[in-house]
């Protein structure tokens, strides 16, 4: 070909379209990249196994990516905003995004709190009817409020009776080793950290079984479009408890490091929190009576009572059937 073709109008156009074929064809390549599943997340016990899961190379980095908080409220408000496409997050911050018109669905029960969740006074407090007139520091939009208002219906007091400090979970240690507050709603590993400094508890989560619960949920239009994603990290999930059974040793060391604690108190911690496999997943969130669905149900009639949502939620509204039979049936 001469340089000269290039100047025929005919010519000139064709390579013109050609050229802008190309470079929309290139444009398209990189808008359908393959973008990495984002999950919102907060330092917390039971959602360390998806971290174990990629110490381990069972979670592709690249495939799934894990952003981490600094408390659950701001993972929260990522999660309302879209800005990730699945969040760890308590069932009640669940029926809270719920009620806010965030489309989504649990996808797996990480764990039931089993004393894990705390209020710890300054020292020298013992019991939870101490707290009249005191200051008490909590995430405000988070678990905490729930927990708040479980602590003082058991107290028998009133959120009148109290001083409510809204403190991010970032300041709880330091708001109450600073007398900020009087006591503080909170949960591991802070709670390890004060209790072993002297700081007493007040109140644990075994007096309100079954009531904390930790759930991976994600977006529905997430769900939707990208369920081999969702059992990607299931399964990375099962692979890193399976883990944490043949190699507790090894596991608590890993899981340590982020917790900021010792192995040895890693592993009292995991005494505090129930995590749940396969089997009791399934029970869970599928068949023709999910036990999740009147736990939902009783969950959001208590938060309903406490002003916390408008209207009480049931299970069918975040259990998809279609989806989670999909993610949990063995090919």
């Amino acid at each position: 070909m001469r340089t000269t073709d290039w100047l025929r109008p005919g010519a000139f156009c064709r390579r013109l379209a050609v050229l802008a074929i190309a470079l929309l064809l290139t444009g398209c390549g990189e808008v359908t990249k393959p973008v990495p599943l984002r999950i919102g997340t907060n330092v917390w016990p039971g959602y360390e196994p998806l971290f174990l899961a990629r110490d381990l190379g069972l979670l592709d980095p690249k495939r799934v990516q894990m952003i981490e908080y600094v408390s659950a409220s701001q993972a929260m408000r990522a999660f309302r905003s879209g800005a990730v496409d699945a969040g760890t997050l308590t069932l009640d911050e669940v029926l809270r995004a719920h009620q806010e018109g965030v489309g989504q669905s649990i996808v797996l029960v990480m764990d039931y709190s089993s004393g894990a969740d705390v209020v710890i006074g300054r020292k020298g407090l013992s019991d939870i009817r101490e707290l009249k007139g005191l200051r008490i520091g909590f995430e405000k939009s988070a678990l905490g409020a729930y927990v708040l208002s479980r602590v003082l219906e058991l107290a028998e007091l009133k959120i009148d009776d109290v001083q409510t400090v809204n403190l991010e979970l970032n300041e709880h240690e330091r708001a109450l080793k600073g007398g900020e507050v009087d006591a503080v709603v909170t949960f591991e590993p802070r709670r390890s950290r004060l209790v072993a400094e002297g700081y007493p508890v007040i109140f644990d989560s075994t007096r309100i079984p079954g009531e904390i619960v930790d759930t991976l949920s994600v977006q529905t239009g997430y769900a939707a479009r990208h369920p081999r994603d969702i059992r990607y990290v299931i399964e990375a999930w099962y692979g890193a408890l399976d883990y944490m059974q043949q190699h507790p040793e090894d596991a608590m060391r890993r899981m340590s490091k982020r917790l900021g604690l010792a192995p040895e108190q890693t592993r009292e911690v995991f005494n505090g929190v129930h995590i749940l496999g396969h089997a009791e997943n399934l029970k869970a969130l599928t068949g023709p009576s999910p036990t999740l669905m009147p736990l939902i149900e009783r969950l959001s009639g208590v938060m309903k009572d406490y002003g916390l949502i408008k209207a009480q939620v049931t299970g069918q509204h975040l259990l998809d059937a279609d989806l989670l039979t999909r993610l949990y049936t063995r090919d």
